[in-house]
């Protein structure tokens, strides 16, 4: 009896097989180039202006999850998946229509409201916040110095990025020499808001 179903048995375990062959050695191709398309980082831009003009950058991450938790249905987490895929040095911001722009970042927004949530709720309770308001996007960096390549998420306190010099001298605070590239970004990033600003998002966030 077990003997009739043997054939539907073995194309299972061959199809489980074939499917685990296939991510172990998609994972090993990712590890090798340093290329993770699973994962997402929130990452902070810290810009600021000293007296005498001199501009510093400071990046710091703020969070890191998987991609797929950020977005659990399928449809919308392959469209993210096809626009990483279309980025390359020239441009490393993601593209969408308008129409998915909206949905896209949407739950990035939520995300990242969860993380001041207390803060919220303390300005809703009438008690003394400071409010700053910050612009994020989706990017995915191809330059070669790039330490790591995977999505991430760039959030920046508006009026800063909109003051972002688009030449000059930028101290960049980290020992990291793979961020000297996250200047050109910036900029780039910059001029790219000016041209499609639905493809960034708007939050306030309460401190």
């Amino acid at each position: 009896m077990i003997a009739e179903f043997l054939p539907e048995i073995f194309v299972a375990v061959t199809m489980l097989s074939v499917g685990w062959l296939s991510g172990y050695l998609r994972a090993s191709k990712e590890w090798k180039n340093k290329i993770f398309l699973d994962k997402v980082t929130l990452t902070l831009n810290h810009i600021s202006f000293d007296k005498k003009g001199k501009v510093s950058l400071r990046v710091r991450t703020l969070f890191e999850k998987k991609l797929a938790d950020l977005y659990v249905n399928r449809a919308m987490l392959d469209v993210v998946i096809k626009a990483i895929r279309k980025t390359d040095s020239s441009n490393p911001l993601l593209l969408f229509s308008e129409e998915e722009a909206w949905h896209i970042l949407n739950p990035i927004l939520n995300k990242i409201a969860e993380l001041y949530s207390l803060q919220t709720m303390r300005m809703d309770a009438g008690m003394e916040v400071e409010k700053r308001t910050y612009l994020f996007c989706l990017t995915f960096e191809n330059e070669a110095d790039v330490r790591s390549r995977k999505p991430r998420i760039f959030i920046t306190e508006k009026d800063k990025f909109l003051e972002f010099p688009d030449e000059g001298e930028v101290d960049v605070i980290s020992a990291s020499h793979h961020m000297k590239g996250r200047v050109q970004t910036l900029r780039l990033l910059k001029q790219k808001y000016k041209e499609t600003p639905y493809l960034f998002k708007a939050i306030d966030v309460y401190l």
